[in-house]
């Protein structure tokens, strides 16, 4: 067992030792977070299963996870003397482990933000040019669209979203992880 203070101290490890079980990986690491370690990882042919903790995981990095192989993530508030061993053997034996708070984050959000579903792709184009300020004008000019077809698109998100207030829809897609800042 050791213990990297950040991830380049854990690829100057990773390149001393033989043989790893399974690593336990911070998302907030500095120098290089969690993240970039597992991409480092894995862009070097390094398959070891890797069991990210994180008091922020976001439905946005269980997305960006899902489907790779030998990963685990674990809120800080579920990571116990009694949970994590059961963590490290679900994720050593199944290659997948989610701890209990964040199937009930991912449940949560499926029952709760139903509208996901219902947005086009083109007005979640539009949503994420709302997030970074742009006007319906700005928006018609990026995306190549005449300002009123911008207009009701925009109604029509807010209609979905259950609100018309701009902040609120981009806080609530924020939140869904379906913008990213």
């Amino acid at each position: 067992a050791f213990t990297a203070e950040n991830g380049l101290d854990l690829e100057r490890m990773l390149n001393k030792v033989k043989e790893v079980s399974v690593l336990i990986i911070d998302l907030n690491m500095p120098v290089r977070d969690g993240l970039e370690s597992f991409q480092w990882l894995r862009s070097n042919g390094i398959e070891t299963p890797v069991l990210i903790t994180s008091a922020q995981i976001t439905p946005a990095i269980i997305s960006q996870l899902k489907g790779e192989p030998n990963i685990g993530l674990i809120t800080k508030s579920d990571c116990t003397r009694i949970t994590l061993p059961v963590a490290i053997k679900k994720l050593l034996y199944t290659g997948f482990y989610l701890s209990e708070n964040l199937k009930k984050m991912i449940a949560d959000l499926s029952s709760t933000h139903k509208w996901i579903e219902e947005l086009s792709d083109s007005e979640k184009d539009v949503l994420r040019l709302m997030a970074l300020g742009y006007d319906s004008k700005g928006i018609a000019k990026e995306l190549k669209y005449k300002e009123n077809t911008i207009i009701s698109k925009r109604k029509m998100i807010y209609r979905k979203m259950g609100t018309n207030i701009q902040a609120e829809v981009v806080r609530m897609a924020i939140g869904a992880g379906i913008i990213e800042l």
